[in-house]
């Protein structure tokens, strides 16, 4: 969203942004994550569109929050809805061009126990 309406500012991001960004992002996810309770839900979402902000995050979460599994977009979201936007497994991604938004993305997760 950010850039579509500043456009000037993908003029300052500089080349090792995505991945400074996503350590950021993932230190900020696990310690939030952990505070979930058991049977609680938790979404990692973001306003970019790039693999190493978004899947790759959400990859490490699934990996490093004992307890917390992925949650497919369709039990998050209804199946109708997860099918219209074309969701994948438990990450759903919005673009301007298909969806008429800014560009997000979300997966969703779920405390076992």
């Amino acid at each position: 969203g950010t850039l579509r309406r500043k456009p000037d500012a993908r003029w300052r991001l500089a080349p090792g942004d995505p991945e400074r960004f996503a350590e950021l992002q993932l230190a900020l996810a696990l310690r939030h994550a952990a505070l979930v309770k058991p049977g609680g839900r938790f979404v990692y979402a973001t306003c970019a569109i790039g693999r190493t902000e978004n899947d790759d995050v959400a990859e490490r979460i699934a990996r490093e929050v004992p307890g917390l599994v992925p949650l497919a977009a369709s039990d998050a979201l209804g199946p109708e809805l997860a099918r219209a936007l074309g969701a994948a497994g438990n990450a759903v991604r919005l673009y301007p061009h298909r969806h008429g938004t800014d560009g997000f993305f979300f997966a969703s997760f779920q405390r076992n126990g």
